[in-house]
């Protein structure tokens, strides 16, 4: 089997202008001093072409890149083959070379479409919510129960890593208290780090501390004490 048998039997692709430019870039291989492999017959749609030699094309990243802007419009619009398409194109950014033209226009076309095409094909029937209604009807949805804190508790403990504020230079960082030594000879300081403050603002916040003190302390508030007696801070 050849592609020309699997188009003219399957006939994947729709009869217009771009699958005429995309017959014609693919017709004849890159000799670039880089080139990219590039399935025909996509390999989502078409695994069992996916190590024939005559569904592999080498191109050049940016052909490779026409090609896949190509080949979403190919496809009848809103068909798996159109999805596929889209969201192998939107991704082919992500695996960006030196080597790849991008034109960001393009780029965009190819997102908006892809969103669009996910927003009207992935909507829930009417009947898959009701079935999921169905399953929900009658769970009791109250108060964790003792058994779920002391497992959510335990879980966060397990999970929990003791770490202490170090500072140098400026800088500060929490370090867990198995490394607190090595930073120690490393001439790190335990605590938060005060340096990067100037002397203007350290007074500013003196200030501002002194006056809402004031402020607590002529309003007659009132708080508990460690042992819980009621002390006056006046």
């Amino acid at each position: 089997m050849a592609l020309k048998d699997v188009i003219e039997s399957d006939n994947p692709f729709l009869d217009n202008k771009y699958t005429k430019w995309y017959m014609e870039l693919i017709s004849k291989e890159c000799d670039d001093d880089y080139v990219e492999k590039h399935h025909i017959l996509p390999r989502s749609l078409y695994p069992e072409f996916t190590k024939c030699k005559w569904n592999i094309v080498k191109l050049s990243a940016r052909k490779h890149f026409i090609a896949h802007m190509l080949l979403y419009r190919m496809f009848e619009h809103n068909s798996k083959g159109y999805g596929t398409m889209l969201k192998a194109t939107t991704m082919m950014n992500m695996h960006n070379t030196d080597n790849r033209y991008m034109n960001s226009r393009l780029y965009e076309t190819a997102k908006i479409k892809c969103s669009k095409y996910v927003s009207e094909t992935q909507r829930w029937s009417e009947e898959h919510k009701k079935k999921i209604s169905e399953k929900l009807k009658g769970i009791v949805r109250g108060p964790m129960s003792e058994e779920s804190k002391k497992k959510m508790v335990a879980s966060k403990k397990a999970k929990h890593v003791p770490k202490i504020w170090m500072n140098k230079d400026g800088i500060q960082t929490k370090v867990i208290y198995e490394n607190i030594n090595d930073y120690l000879l490393s001439g790190w300081s335990k605590g938060t780090s005060k340096k990067h403050l100037t002397e203007e603002y350290r007074n500013k916040l003196k200030q501002h501390a002194i006056k809402q003190w004031q402020e607590v302390k002529a309003s007659g508030y009132k708080t508990k004490s460690k042992n819980n007696r009621i002390q006056s801070w006046l």
